[in-house]
C-alpha cells in the first residue's frame, strides 16, 4: 500500500491511533476527516503528499510531526485540529493549502521553512500563533504572510530586505494601502 485512499476513515470518530506503513507516500482527500479521537500521527518517513482535508477536524490530534520529503500540504488538511500546540515544518514543502491549519486555535508555533514558494490565504489564521501577533504585517520567517487589522488609509509599507515570499491574499482588503517597497529578495 503506498496510499491512504479518499475518504478511507471518514468520520471514524473513535479511531485514537495509526501506524502506517513507511510505504505510504500520499494520503488522499478527506482520508481522516473527521476523526475526532485520533491523537497522535507519525506521518511515514517516504510521503510526499497530504491531500486536501486529509486531518479536517481532527480536533483531538495533539502531535504531529512532518517527515523530511513531504512536498505539499493541501488546502483546509488540519483545519480545526485544535490540539495542535506547535507544527514544524520541514525545508522539502514547498506548498502549503488556503486555510491548511486554520481553526488549530492552539497553535502557538509556526516554523516555515524558506523554499516554501504558496503559502494559501488563511493557512493559519484562527490560530494562536496568528492572534497574538500585534497588527500590521506579519511575517513568518522570510514569508509575509499577511497585514493583520485595519490598514489606515495613505499607508505606505516596506517589505523587510530578505523577504523571500508575500503569501497570496497578504493585502486583501487593504483599502488604505498607498504605495508598497518590495526588496529583490522576493522570489514569489
Amino acid at each position: 500500500v503506498t496510499n491512504i485512499g479518499t475518504s478511507a476513515f471518514h468520520g471514524c470518530s473513535g479511531l485514537k491511533n495509526i501506524n502506517f506503513s513507511e510505504n505510504i507516500t500520499s494520503i488522499s482527500a478527506y482520508a481522516f476527516n473527521g476523526c475526532t479521537s485520533l491523537t497522535n500521527i507519525n506521518l511515514p518517513s517516504k510521503l510526499k503528499y497530504i491531500d486536501n482535508y486529509a486531518f479536517y477536524n481532527c480536533s483531538s490530534l495533539a502531535s504531529m510531526d512532518f517527515p523530511e520529503g513531504v512536498t505539499s500540504i493541501g488546502d483546509w488538511a488540519f483545519w480545526g485540529c485544535s490540539g495542535l500546540t506547535a507544527i514544524t515544518i520541514p525545508n522539502s514543502v514547498t506548498s502549503i493549502g488556503s486555510s491548511a491549519f486554520y481553526g488549530c486555535t492552539n497553535l502557538t508555533s509556526v516554523n516555515i521553512p524558506e523554499d516554501a514558494y504558496y503559502i494559501g490565504p488563511y493557512a493559519f489564521d484562527d490560530t494562536s500563533w496568528y492572534e497574538n501577533m500585534p497588527e500590521g504585517e506579519v511575517y513568518t520567517g522570510k514569508h509575509l504572510y499577511k497585514y493583520k487589522g485595519e490598514m489606515p488609509d495613505n499607508t505606505s509599507i516596506v517589505i523587510k530586505e530578505g523577504t523571500v515570499t508575500i503569501c497570496e491574499s497578504a493585502f486583501d482588503g487593504c483599502k488604505g494601502l498607498a504605495r508598497s517597497t518590495i526588496p529583490s529578495s522576493i522570489r514569489w
